[in-house]
């Protein structure tokens, strides 16, 4: 291929080459053996192309080549420009999939920019755990709001076990601080953590506990009933799911109608 792409460019311009960059940029990824020439050929590639679109419309080969710079960055651990390329990947990835482009073409790429996105936070959220364990103590809340988080990231990176492991911590923290609000929303992640693991009578008991802690018109009863749904689509209980469906819909309706 290098073979190959050498002879293209003594006969293309710099904009006829960008696919071609983005190809071989995406195979060197793949084999993860060369980042900086990966860089290389993805920033060629996102330069081309950018330039070849200078209409404000969303670009698939734009989003594919912001998402192999994140990536070659990433392996570079040039962490913050990393961020930005896959930032701004998720938001064109998410803007073509509005505008209806072949959602098939789309949640690939858009699967590999958010598994980097959540590699990205793991490291930083573990060090900021490790430096709150040492400065707070254990038991601090900002302990529990680092290990709920790290939930949501495990979830992201679909270690479903490791997910529930720290959310189980983080609930009993705030259990201890009486910080209701903060518990409910940690109980409804660990519901969506149980339907994962497949443990689906867990899920609906404790989403049910949580229904009954919540006023009619809270938002966090409207997430109780989203992950019902969801719950009940996965088992094939559709009735159920439509009568959770219809309780959503009560319940932001009377938020909406509530005196401020």
């Amino acid at each position: 291929m290098r073979k190959a792409f050498k002879e293209m460019e003594s006969a293309f311009g710099e904009k006829e080459l960008g696919l071609a960059c983005l190809k071989l940029g995406l195979k060197l990824d793949q084999e993860g053996e060369d980042p900086e020439q990966t860089l290389s050929f993805a920033t060629r590639a996102l330069n081309a192309l950018d330039k070849e679109d200078d209409s404000n419309k969303p670009s698939f080969p734009v989003a594919m080549a912001l998402q192999l710079m994140g990536s070659a960055n990433y392996s570079l651990k040039k962490f913050n420009d990393s961020l930005g390329y896959l930032n701004r990947a998720n938001r064109t990835l998410g803007r073509l999939e509005e505008e209806g482009y072949n959602v098939a073409d789309i949640r690939p790429v858009l699967h590999a920019v958010q598994l980097e996105l959540a590699n990205e936070a793991l490291g930083f959220c573990t060090k900021a755990l490790e430096i709150h364990k040492e400065q707070l103590g254990q038991n601090s809340v900002e302990v529990a709001h680092d290990r709920r988080l790290l939930g949501v990231i495990y979830t992201g990176l679909e270690e479903h076990e490791k997910a529930l492991e720290q959310n189980m911590l983080s609930q009993k923290v705030l259990k201890n601080w009486g910080l209701s609000s903060d518990l409910l929303r940690a109980e409804i992640d660990a519901a969506n953590m149980q339907i994962a693991l497949g443990k689906y009578d867990d899920a609906i008991n404790t989403l049910k506990g949580v229904v009954q802690q919540t006023d009619k018109e809270s938002e966090t009863r409207a997430l109780v009933f989203i992950s019902m749904g969801k719950h009940y689509v996965i088992r094939k209980k559709f009735s159920d799911a439509k009568r959770c469906w219809r309780l959503l819909v009560e319940s932001l309706t009377r938020k909406r109608e509530s005196p401020l």
